[in-house]
């Protein structure tokens, strides 16, 4: 039988910025993010997590 194995990488980083609303302060960050000024690295690995595809995205088993 086979399995597809997804395998995800956790990159974490929190940023302080200086927003009216919590919407804002997230809106600040993806714009920054979106244009490249913020970009996580190596540096921010928090985590590795192995599942089957189907825990991932809910798919079915690859039964070739």
């Amino acid at each position: 039988m086979k399995y597809d194995v997804c395998i995800q990488e956790t990159l974490s980083k929190t940023i302080t910025v200086e927003a009216d609303t919590n919407t804002d302060a997230c809106s600040m960050i993806r714009e920054k993010v979106n244009n490249g000024e913020i970009v996580l690295s190596a540096d921010d690995y928090t985590g590795c997590r192995i599942i089957t595809a189907q825990e991932a995205y809910g798919s079915e088993d690859n039964e070739d």
